[in-house]
């Protein structure tokens, strides 16, 4: 191994002297370190290798076997479990007389799932006994990373996926809730017009769901704008409103209606309370099982500024974990049960929102989360949009208006809807179809759906627009695809009205007798 002191040249210190240097300087570098013996125990360690493994000072980790540090951090292994270890090709090039260096990555076994080391070691005789010299770096970031990148794509393509499906429920709710409208107005007996009714509103509870899932599953614009925080704290509710309900767990609302609005993106605000009240369902299942969420919204006039508080009943936060339960992957739950960026995402939206998020206990028991962001002067937080109803429609018996859409249901629905305005109504299945009718006919309003198969609303208005460009100014969208960013995007560059499906029959039959110019 390494000559003694009687083989030493001129020019080199005592041994003694040389070891000390050594150990002053392992100790001086920051990356945990640590000088091993040929049965791999610990020889030299600096503080950095401590810290690592939870310790107070490197005397404590002193003679201890490395592997069982590493994998439990209770003690020396006598046996590896790994079925090739790196350290024994290091040993074999120490016998060789050989200098080499291996690299490694160790995921410790047992309690610490959620952690990953790369392990560089240097295999050469360096004192007495001394055999390799390892290096340690944690790679748990990069690790955690690399996991949350592959969750935003695999949330990425839900939100297609639900993009998707949503666009095909919402043209089957407009059969099923247009017509039930329908029969409900020509049924005479009470009874069969609850039972359709009934049906109606159950259909309506399934657009809320759908269209509450599309608003948390979206991209919002990247351009600030006012916002209702009540209106966001509504929407991730009514979503997660089933798993609360199977989890035994009750949600309680105090939401002030005298809020003002707030200035920012409504899909961030939404991620933030979707977060906590994920956090909150995680302590409440941890502690009994069941328990109780209490979201509370108020405005502060001396501050200026709207208030959010989330509190559950859960087992809470201890308070030498409360200052660092918005670090990046720090997290409390059991090794691969959370990611430990959740909070920490919360705090950097609502930081960019120039707010301010904290944690404490709950009064009650458990914990509570208050969100503080400042309120947008002058702007009240939009409230549910009033229906409009028309007492007797007027007619138009001169107007002609042309239906475009590729669902069977929406061609089938939309005439009837519109033939108390006694409108000439033509339909066409297709892009093609329309402009072939446009040709041979004169329209004074075009219905077109936006996404249809081979070319939609977008190509034909874009015919439209260069020659027929007076009806081009009366074409009225239709769509079931409201989280596409191209959809959202073109319907925001152009002047012409949008109507979601699924739509109430009144609300067609308003914005058809308002871009004909018969109501202002």
């Amino acid at each position: 191994m390494c000559p003694d002191d009687a083989t030493h040249g001129k020019g080199y210190p005592p041994f003694d002297a040389q070891e000390t240097n050594l150990r002053k300087m392992i100790d001086a570098i920051p990356v945990p370190l640590a000088v091993l013996d040929e049965k791999r125990n610990i020889l030299i360690a600096n503080p950095g290798m401590a810290r690592l493994v939870s310790r107070n000072s490197a005397k404590e980790i002193h003679g201890l076997g490395f592997c069982g540090l590493m994998d439990c951090r209770t003690g020396p292994s006598p046996d590896c479990s790994r079925t090739e270890c790196t350290f024994e090709h290091g040993m074999q090039a120490i016998s060789s007389g050989m200098v080499s260096q291996f690299e490694d990555t160790w995921t410790p076994g047992e309690g610490e799932t959620n952690r990953s080391y790369e392990l560089t070691i240097s295999a050469f005789p360096l004192m007495r006994n001394a055999e390799v010299i390892v290096a340690v770096s944690d790679l748990s970031p990069e690790h955690h990373l690399e996991k949350n990148l592959l969750e935003v794509s695999r949330l990425a393509s839900l939100g297609e996926l639900v993009s998707g499906v949503a666009h095909e429920l919402n043209n089957a709710l407009s059969g099923v809730l247009g017509f039930g409208q329908l029969i409900a107005a020509q049924v005479g007996e009470e009874a069969i017009r609850d039972d359709i009714l009934r049906l109606h509103r159950e259909a309506r509870r399934t657009q809320d769901i759908v269209a509450n899932l599309l608003q948390v599953s979206r991209r919002s614009s990247p351009i600030p704008k006012p916002l209702d925080l009540n209106a966001a704290i509504n929407s991730v509710i009514h979503v997660k409103s089933y798993q609360l309900r199977v989890e035994n767990i009750e949600v309680c609302l105090d939401l002030s209606p005298d809020i003002p609005a707030v200035f920012g993106r409504a899909s961030e605000l939404q991620q933030v309370v979707l977060n906590l009240i994920n956090n909150a369902v995680d302590s409440i299942r941890t502690a009994s099982g069941s328990g109780v969420i209490s979201v509370r919204t108020s405005y502060s006039s001396s501050e200026k500024s709207v208030r959010m508080e989330v509190a559950d009943t859960g087992p809470g936060v201890p308070h030498e974990m409360q200052k660092r339960i918005f670090e990046s992957f720090f997290t409390t739950k059991d090794p691969g049960k959370g990611t430990g960026l959740g909070l920490h995402i919360c705090q950097s939206i609502i930081k960019a929102h120039g707010g301010r998020i904290s944690v404490s206990d709950n009064p009650g028991g458990g914990a509570v989360f208050t969100i503080d962001v400042p309120a947008e002067g002058g702007i009240k937080a939009s409230g549910t949009e009033s229906e409009i109803i028309l007492r007797g429609l007027p007619t138009i018996e001169e107007a002609a208006v042309l239906i475009v859409d590729d669902e069977p249901v929406i061609r089938e629905l939309v005439p009837r809807i519109l033939k108390p305005l006694r409108c000439h109504v033509d339909v066409a299945d297709s892009v093609d179809s329309a402009l072939q009718l446009i040709k041979k006919n004169k329209y004074d309003l075009v219905i077109a759906d936006i996404k249809m198969p081979n070319m939609g609303g977008m190509e034909l208005m874009k015919f439209l627009s260069k020659h027929y460009p007076k009806l081009a100014s009366r074409v009225c969208f239709i769509t079931g695809d409201t989280v596409s960013a191209e959809t959202r995007q073109y319907l925001g560059s152009v002047p012409n009205p949008t109507l979601r499906k699924p739509f109430k029959n009144k609300e067609l039959q308003t914005l058809v007798l308002r871009m004909l110019g018969v109501i202002g």
